[in-house]
């Protein structure tokens, strides 16, 4: 199984075939329900959320066309990574894939039914700090699925992160409240 986060963060123009995205491993995604231990050091860990939304089929160069016959699962996730190790590994021209994959870097909740409609939202300590809706994705759901195919064979169970909200800084005691459409999927405990 992969786990394929497209970073959003570095805007592509509008029509651009070109995008960055980047894998998680196996043993960095956990389900929900234990709380999160924030790694001794490596320094600021920050939080993002997003949408796991499963692939359902083998696939390869798919046209986005078609993408929709691929997936019909998705699920809240919260995606945790340092900062400061990132930054660091950029400036040296280095992959800066350790700094998003250590044990439990990706949190996924209850897979339910795919819905474009669906709004995720992430409360920081009981106040209101990030959102996920498909309505502003770039490049939208259809169109990464078929990005992604053009360099990966995509097959039953992979998980496609088409997106990642704007990062939260986390400290020891926050407490992250996952909601879909206004109904608590999971918490999050800080360690």
């Amino acid at each position: 199984m992969k786990t394929i986060v497209i970073d959003n963060s570095k805007k592509i123009n509008a029509g651009s075939r070109p995008f960055s995205w980047f894998l998680i491993a196996d043993s960095a995604v956990s389900n929900t329900g234990k709380p999160f231990y924030l790694p001794d050091e490596n320094g600021r860990i920050l939080a993002t959320l997003s949408v796991a939304i499963k692939i359902s089929r083998l696939g390869k160069s798919i046209s986005p066309k078609f993408s929709y016959r691929y997936y019909s699962e998705m699920a809240p996730a919260v995606h945790f990574y340092m900062a400061d190790m990132e930054k660091e590994l950029h400036e040296m021209g280095l992959p800066t894939d350790p700094a998003h994959n250590f044990d439990r870097a990706l949190m996924v909740g209850d897979f339910i039914p795919f819905n474009h409609e669906s709004k995720f939202r992430l409360s920081l300590n009981e106040k209101p700090a990030a959102v996920f809706s498909f309505t502003n994705l770039f490049p939208d759901i259809d169109e990464s699925i078929s990005l992604l195919s053009s360099f990966n064979t995509l097959k039953m169970g992979d998980l496609i992160l088409p997106g990642l909200s704007d990062p939260l800084a986390l400290k020891q005691g926050d407490l992250l409240e996952i909601y879909n459409n206004g109904e608590k999927s999971f918490i999050i405990k800080i360690k």
